[in-house]
């Protein structure tokens, strides 16, 4: 049944110099379709550029400024995964000779529709084609991974991140999460075309997935927005993690034209140690966005982190002050237990536990001995 709401309707762009054939397409398709009209290649790539909306592209082949053959080719070129994949129908008259038909479907081309079409022909071709685009849209909307970007969707981050978080409650690891903001965005946006900032989004994406880990997750949450969860990560180790970005990035300024463009971000990272009292991904993530805007107040390219927050722990029993500064050797002591002459004060005990405790710490991440609740609280009661 055809959409009354014209703002409802898939839009559909014909690019033909000739106004009786756009008018006469309008005329086909408008009671179904919003159609969209271009005079020649060149105006018809500009408005595939700026508007992500169109579902399906008619081309006529012969055109000033840019024919229909370039046009087909700059689709298919472009660097905006979904314009590079609109389904394109060229128009061919029967001038066009099989060679030339060839070329078209080598170049691309969706499909070949010949002058004079009708209605029904047109309407069947058309139906078709934006029906497929919407499945193709709806399984890019269910994959877990960002076609773009090549990371996680933002709903399987939260899936995964809920799920790591829920690991770490279990086993007492540290769980880091960082949230970060290209800071000239609007800037970048302004100055070049959508499908150069679809290859920045792009660039950067490829630039997180080299610089993680297999256990770490990313993910692009629209414009300049992205976030970092690093599941055993300090804050630390966060933070180098943030300078190499940058690092990376300042060698992979993108030359466009004469123009150099340069990516820019602030960082925000809260790293915690996940129990039961802590809260959960919301929580966490909130607190991810309170140290970026923290970091962003500061200046350009800075980084914030919010460091969990230490609960008070009695100190351990100190030495008589007339006592010599304690010390102790791990190899010596094992022998003395392994022979059973260890005689051993509490503050002796607690500075040898102080020195194993590194070593227990990496045990259990390595060996998965589910020690992490153990490892935590002998951390806060020795301190």
């Amino acid at each position: 049944m055809p959409d009354n709401n014209e703002h409802e309707k898939p839009q559909v762009l014909i690019a033909d110099d000739s106004r009786v054939i756009r008018k006469s397409i309008v005329k086909m398709l408008g009671e179904e379709y919003q159609v969209l009209e271009a005079a020649d290649g060149l105006e018809a790539l500009e408005m595939l550029q700026q508007n992500d909306k169109i579902r399906l592209l008619f081309s006529d082949l012969g055109m000033p400024r840019m024919d229909g053959y370039e046009l087909l080719a700059a689709v298919r070129g472009s660097e905006d995964a979904g314009l590079a994949e609109l389904p394109v129908i060229i128009v061919t008259g029967k001038e066009d000779t099989e060679a030339a038909k060839e070329k078209l479907i080598e170049l691309g081309a969706t499909d070949l529709i010949g002058k004079p079409f009708h209605s029904a022909e047109l309407k069947s071709r058309t139906r078709s084609y934006i029906s497929l685009a919407r499945k193709v849209k709806t399984l890019e909307q269910t994959s877990p991974i960002d076609k773009a970007t090549g990371l996680a969707t933002p709903d399987y981050f939260r899936q995964q991140t809920e799920i790591t978080f829920s690991l770490c409650q279990r086993h007492g690891h540290d769980i880091t999460l960082a949230r970060l903001n290209i800071e000239n965005f609007d800037a970048l946006n302004a100055e070049y075309n959508k499908s150069v900032v679809a290859r920045i989004i792009a660039t950067i994406g490829k630039l997180l997935r080299g610089d993680m880990r297999k256990e770490d997750v990313a993910t692009h949450l629209g414009a300049e927005r992205f976030a970092l969860m690093l599941p055993g990560a300090d804050p630390e180790g966060a933070n180098e993690v943030m300078l190499r970005i940058r690092r990376h990035l300042a060698k992979m300024d993108l030359r466009i034209g004469d123009k150099v463009a340069h990516i820019a971000f602030s960082a925000g990272i809260v790293s915690r140690p996940v129990s039961e009292d802590i809260g959960d991904f919301s929580q966490l993530m909130t607190q991810a966005e309170e140290a970026l805007q923290q970091a962003r107040g500061k200046g350009k390219e800075q980084t914030v982190i919010l460091r969990p927050h230490q609960e008070s722990a009695a100190p351990p029993p100190a030495p008589p002050s007339s006592a010599a500064p304690i010390d102790i050797k791990l190899d010596e002591l094992l022998a003395q237990m392994a022979d059973g002459t260890a005689e051993l004060s509490e503050a002796q005990l607690t500075l040898a536990l102080k020195k194993f405790l590194p070593l227990l710490s990496r045990a259990d991440q390595k060996l998965k001995l589910g020690l992490g609740k153990v490892v935590l609280h002998l951390h806060r009661s020795l301190k």
